[in-house]
């Protein structure tokens, strides 16, 4: 077991560095990189770049615990570049080789991958590197571009790349900075072994390993020390990692199973305001969902998307998600990492199996600042799911967020919409028709106030 106390992964505190820098001239020299800042705007960093920046330059394997929306993404790419420059500029790299890349950047779906290459391009532009997506579900003539022609950043899904690399297709003995982007997503999605692949295959002795999380559970820690055991991170730690943010209001839904897809659809007609998602946990339920939405609210635009879809068809919609906006139907594989910008709400129309995964769904809304909603349908079966996420928030967090309450006889079982409302009405006839003493006793739920009597 990783033990973060002695040294295995030493502790952060703010360093010199980053408390000087307040602005992004400040954290690089190069006029390239300052054009991209420029041109997109970017004065100010952010406090995850402040901090990680600094040490990613000076060549520091690093284990950042951040949440998502806090600029992740520019706090690895941009010095990546730059130390790639500057290795061009000393002439302190290898031959160049076709399949053979300087650095390799992993993601857990193929979404974030392509996410992620859509900026790394931009900043190529100016940085003038050639970066590559290798994605399963692409055409053969794209994935034969990668093996047969130089490049510098390869972006690529665990699995892919482990099946070229041992089908001698690619090699990564060039490769000086390997960088995982939701590294504990990674590991819940199973690709430890192709991750021990890559991680075996990268030649370099100088090798620099960059991993990004939102959580810290036992379970990745232990694969922190079983993978890169040789490895000592220094540890880049946020407030709030793990936590719905402040930004973020919580709204809970008691309702039977039955009455959810009743409820969902007077969510959509009287509360959601914009674009959302609404997430589910199996892809059946999703299709489901789908059909239903789509001929309920034929006026909205909804999409769907999970894990099992065809590489074709989740690349479609969710292309037709970012051009179109409306409202995404999915499972907890865009849970994590998508950057969807301008979501107003999210509806977990099931809570997720996974504690963890509640906080991360929270996470699509909210970000950078903006307000966000979350709307919960709870019903009596998920007593056990909602102890869970509770424990999850309280253990994991600084910061003091409210849990889910769980109230049992809000929803009864079998209830209807018009059973709930037929029960408050016979419970205010029987108050109507009691006698006068009991009807004060139970409409103020006190004594009755003694008469005075005659004097």
């Amino acid at each position: 077991m990783l033990d973060l106390e002695k040294g295995d992964i030493s502790p952060l505190s703010f360093l010199s560095e980053s408390r000087g820098c307040m602005e992004f001239a400040k954290l690089f020299e190069r006029v390239d990189l300052k054009a991209f800042l420029k041109e997109n705007s970017l004065k100010t960093p952010t406090e995850v770049q402040k901090k990680t920046i600094p040490l990613f330059l000076q060549g520091k394997d690093l284990f950042v615990l951040a949440p998502t929306g806090t600029g992740k993404t520019y706090a690895f790419a941009l010095p990546l570049f730059s130390l790639l420059k500057d290795d061009e500029k000393k002439g302190d790299i290898r031959e160049r080789k076709k399949g053979c890349p300087r650095a390799v950047v992993l993601a857990p779906t193929r979404e974030l991958a392509q996410q992620l290459f859509k900026v790394f391009k931009e900043i190529s532009h100016h940085a003038k590197l050639r970066v590559r997506l290798l994605v399963g579900g692409e055409a053969k003539d794209k994935e034969r571009v990668l093996y047969s022609s130089e490049y510098e950043i390869l972006i690529s899904a665990p699995g892919k790349l482990a099946q070229l690399i041992r089908e001698e297709k690619i090699s990564l003995e060039d490769v000086k900075h390997l960088i995982m982007d939701e590294a504990d997503q990674l590991l819940d999605m199973g690709f430890k072994k192709d991750i021990e692949t890559i991680y075996q295959d990268c030649g370099q002795e100088e090798l620099q390993v960059i991993l990004f999380s939102a959580t810290l559970s036992p379970k990745y820690e232990e694969f922190l020390s079983t993978v890169f055991g040789g490895v000592k991170f220094t540890r880049v730690e946020l407030t709030g990692s793990n936590a719905v943010r402040p930004t973020i209001d919580t709204f809970n839904v008691y309702v039977t199973e039955k009455d959810k897809n009743e409820m969902c659809c007077t969510f959509l007609r009287k509360k959601a305001q914009g674009d959302g998602l609404i997430f589910v946990n199996k892809k059946e339920n999703a299709e489901e969902l789908f059909k239903f939405l789509k001929s309920e609210f034929r006026e909205k635009t909804f999409h769907l998307l999970h894990g099992a879809m065809e590489a074709k068809d989740r690349k479609e919609n969710y292309t037709e998600l970012l051009e179109k906006g409306g409202i995404l139907i999915c499972t907890d594989i865009v849970a994590r990492g998508l950057d969807l910008k301008g979501l107003a709400w999210v509806l977990n129309y099931e809570l997720p199996f996974e504690a963890v995964y509640y906080i991360h769904r929270s996470g699509r809304t909210g970000r950078q600042g903006k307000h966000g909603i979350v709307f919960n349908l709870v019903t009596p079966r998920d007593e056990a799911l909602i102890g869970r996420i509770n424990e999850a928030i309280r253990n994991q967090t600084a910061l003091k967020l409210k849990g889910i309450p769980f109230v049992k006889n809000e929803a009864k079982k079998n209830d209807t919409p018009e059973k709930i409302i037929r029960r408050k009405r016979m419970e205010r006839t029987k108050i109507r028709k009691a006698p006068r003493r009991d009807r004060v006793k139970k409409a103020k739920k006190g004594p009755p106030k003694k008469s005075k009597g005659r004097r």
